[in-house]
């Protein structure tokens, strides 16, 4: 699933404990929290009373600035209250949320701060997942701007801020985000969050769908392990090809049941172009009226074995050793 920004604010400052409103958009959206209070350490903060986790502080500066960064997954869309507490210390807040980010933990975090002048910063964290996006809060001692690899959220004139990279980080690896500003100390934190998987369900009539291909170049294993569902009328399908072109193997397993009228439907292609197997299993179950079929074809064009062994409740187990006998390469039951 993509990642967005939903929403971002100002929330403004005050003493602890300092209460804010601030609104989600979505459902489900990830909530990052920029606390700055010159404290290093002490920090909760809760939304709707429920406590959102700390993900880093950069540490003091010689100026008395700090960055602190908080997350929260909010399951629910619309107005949402934001306490910041620290002893009875002043403290600002800011937020941004973000729709399409994975509940949890960042997959990275650094932070750090500087007690000498410098007119720009540069932070780097490497990220584990494809499609990542990067997060930093900022105190500067001024308004920063940014700079290569980053994308303002917020920036105030005091200097307080929340930068992205914008974009989607891909491919994963190494990130970095530079922030230009005024010649002063600055602190931060920044973060790698992951996007949410992508996940699919058909509860209704229609078309449950899987199309799934692989490629495997060198010697191991090509392999798609694939089930489809569906239990209202329409279809329940299943598309997948594999090609190995080394030893090894090209092996596909499908399975998919289909509980009510319709068609229960695989459709697979293996192929193995070096010595190994090139195999399908691919089995169908149809419970009500329609049809359960079975289309494989699988290619060996070198030593080793090509297969398919394809079974639906109509075929009798003497007529599937019959075709295996004979090594079909290709069969519709």
């Amino acid at each position: 699933m993509a990642i967005a920004i939903d929403n971002s604010a100002d929330l403004g400052n005050g003493t602890s404990p300092y209460s804010s409103s601030y609104t989600t958009n979505a459902a489900n959206a990830k909530i990052i929290i920029n606390i700055l209070d010159g404290a290093s350490s002490g920090q909760s903060v809760t939304v709707d009373g429920n406590s959102a986790t700390l993900v880093g502080n950069s540490g003091v500066d010689s100026n008395g600035g700090n960055s602190v960064q908080f997350y929260y997954d909010c399951p629910s869309a619309g107005s949402h209250t934001i306490v910041a507490t620290n002893g009875t210390i002043t403290m600002v807040v800011q937020a941004v949320s973000y729709t399409g980010m994975a509940t949890g933990n960042p997959e990275a975090v650094t932070s750090n701060f500087t007690n000498t002048h410098t007119p720009s910063i540069t932070e780097s964290v490497t990220t584990s997942t494809d499609k990542d996006w990067t997060v930093m809060t900022t105190f500067s001692q001024g308004q920063a701007t940014a700079s290569t690899g980053s994308h303002t959220v917020i920036n105030s004139a005091n200097g307080y801020g929340i930068f992205d990279s914008g974009a989607d980080v891909t491919p994963a690896g190494s990130y970095s985000m530079t922030l230009n500003g005024p010649n002063n100390e600055w602190c931060w934190v920044m973060a790698a969050y992951k996007p949410a998987a992508t996940t699919t369900s058909k509860t209704q009539t229609g078309v449950a769908r899987i199309t799934a291909t692989t490629a495997q170049t060198q010697a191991g294993k090509s392999r798609i392990t694939a089930t489809s569902t569906q239990t209202q009328n329409g279809k329940a399908r299943i598309t997948v090809t594999t090609s190995q072109t080394q030893a090894g193997k090209g092996y596909i397993v499908t399975g998919t049941i289909k509980t009510q009228t319709g068609v229960a439907n695989i459709r697979a292609t293996t192929q193995k172009t070096q010595a190994g197997k090139a195999s399908i299993a691919p089995i169908t179950q149809q419970t009500q009226a329609g049809k359960a079929s079975v289309k494989g074809s699988t290619a060996q064009l070198q030593t080793g074995v090509a297969k398919i062994v394809g079974y639906h409740p109509t075929v009798s187990s003497a007529a599937i050793a019959l075709m295996l006998q004979f090594r079909q390469t290709t069969l519709t039951l």
